[in-house]
């Protein structure tokens, strides 16, 4: 069985902001100096607040649920931030500071042996959507994931789900609640029913080590067929906004208890025109409940929509993020024909040195260039410190207060040791080792030119950069940047011939 440990969350953690006093709106609207509303229109306002007013007084009576039920492996909490960094660099998995360690293996789950064999026997190793999401969900927070299809999440998301559903207390994953009227805990919601069939396909492949039951609902077909679930009752229910929502209009469907909840492939469900029926199926649901949304690209409509329905989630981007910096970063790439030189970083910091503000965050690949480098610079005369994963806590902050506060100019720093750092004030970014990712020289140089400051990016690359070339001149292309000829060279020939 699956091993739990709880974080109680209590049903009014989101609660209703209004006074759901129904005769006290009807008196302040029957005061209203032009007069009373008409009467039909009275009705359904009353209706509606009442409907909400009962919404909220059986919130109140809702049983606390668990939410976080991870339990980190020892291999898990023991592995390096190093070790960490380079999972999420070679699965292009892209996340903010102070997230849950990815895992490595599917032994490091604790699922029971029984579902590892199973899963053991499709698959060797976690996706990296899988990686990753699996130790935010099973911790219990809010997540948006981009991922294309194809990746994985829908086993990232159900497993989860399952889990949820059954880390619950028994009595509260009774679903009959009246004469063919069901409470379920969890929904899943898909655009179209072959997805939807797809993921109850998933759900009936791995409900059996949970004990839990799936229901299914899609439009194209009759309801007779699905009303079935109704009689015997089920935990989860997955389904098209549209039928859904037939099931909730006529009250067979009751949401109110529903503490887990996915939202899949958000942004094709946009684009058809769904977004008030996402909207009215959530807000059916408990105000404390978990929210998975899913999505393979972040518009401003699907990010809109996250932030109505999510509570301070974490995001996690696979390798789709937009590739585009923000123009108020001017991008400056030096392309050297052989090794580099230390007087190629000479003419650099020089430059630099010219400005008035000189305050400069220094990238290299590793731990052993970002000490050497400093070292140099030292001897040159620069205000200069390193940050690296190798260097003690107390030795990262004591680098950073300095740097902060002005008393270096210089601050060098490795990709591991710079995650979730946030400095106001840094004019300048440069890349003395150009990222083996591209999305990695994105998150670098966005270091620079916070809210509407300007910034400056300085990237250095030598002929064993040639690989990554053509994803920086898309870069600098989108962003309205100049590409220099030295560039296109570089993207066009081989690294052999540039020695």
């Amino acid at each position: 069985m699956y091993r739990l440990v709880p974080r109680v969350v209590y049903s009014n953690e989101r609660g209703f902001s209004f006074d759901a006093n129904p005769s006290g709106y009807r008196d302040s609207w029957s005061t209203r100096s032009r007069g009373r509303m008409k009467k039909e229109y009275m009705n359904d306002f009353l209706k509606e607040l009442s409907s909400e007013h009962q919404v909220k007084e059986k919130e109140k009576v809702l049983k606390p649920f668990r939410k976080d039920i991870y339990i980190e492996n020892e291999t898990t909490k023991k592995r390096t931030d190093e070790a960490v960094e380079e999972i999420r660099k070679n699965g292009r998995i892209l996340v903010p500071s102070h997230v849950p360690k990815p895992i490595k293996h599917l032994k490091e789950l604790q699922f029971g042996e029984e579902l590892n064999l199973e899963l053991y026997s499709k698959f060797q190793m976690p996706t990296p959507i899988q990686s990753q999401s699996w130790p935010v969900i099973l911790s219990g927070h809010d997540l948006i994931g981009i991922s294309e299809t194809g990746s994985g999440k829908t086993l990232g998301f159900m497993l989860p789900a399952l889990a949820h559903l059954q880390a619950q207390e028994l009595f509260q994953r009774q679903t009959i609640v009246g004469s063919n009227r069901v409470a379920p805990m969890g929904i899943i919601v898909a655009p179209v029913r072959e997805l939807a069939r797809q993921i109850n396909q998933v759900a009936e492949d791995y409900k059996k080590f949970f004990d839990v039951e799936t229901a299914l609902f899609y439009g194209g077909s009759g309801k007779d067929s699905q009303f079935v679930h109704f009689r015997r009752g089920f935990h989860l229910c997955i389904g098209t906004p549209g039928r859904l929502m037939d099931f909730i209009k006529n009250g067979n469907l009751d949401l109110s208890n529903v503490s887990f909840c996915v939202i899949d492939e958000a942004d094709t469900m946009l684009s058809m025109g769904f977004y008030p029926q996402i909207q009215y199926i959530v807000n059916k649901t408990r105000k404390d409940r978990q929210t998975l949304l899913w999505t393979a690209t972040w518009p401003s409509e699907v990010r809109d929509l996250a932030k109505n329905v999510t509570s301070k989630p974490i995001k996690i981007d696979i390798g789709s993020e937009d590739l585009r910096t923000k123009e108020n970063i001017k991008q400056e790439i030096i392309v050297t024909k052989g090794r580099l030189q230390y007087s190629t970083l000479d003419d650099l910091f020089n430059k630099i040195l010219e400005e008035p503000n000189h305050k400069t965050l220094v990238f290299t690949n590793t731990r052993n260039r970002a000490d050497k480098l400093m070292d140099v610079m030292r001897r040159n005369g620069l205000k200069v410190a390193s940050i690296h994963g190798l260097k003690s806590q107390d030795n990262r902050e004591r680098s950073l207060d300095q740097f902060r506060k002005g008393y270096i100019d210089f601050l060098v720093a490795t990709d591991v040791a710079s995650r979730g750092l946030d400095i106001q004030g840094i004019k300048n970014v440069v890349n003395v080792d150009f990222p083996t990712h591209i999305v990695q020289y994105i998150h670098r140089i966005g270091r620079t030119a916070r809210g509407e400051k300007k910034g400056m990016a300085y990237s250095i690359l030598t002929p064993a950069d040639a690989t990554v070339a053509k994803d920086l001149i898309k870069v600098l292309k989108d962003s309205k940047q100049e590409v220099s000829p030295a560039l296109l060279k570089l993207s066009r020939t081989d690294e052999k011939r540039w020695f």
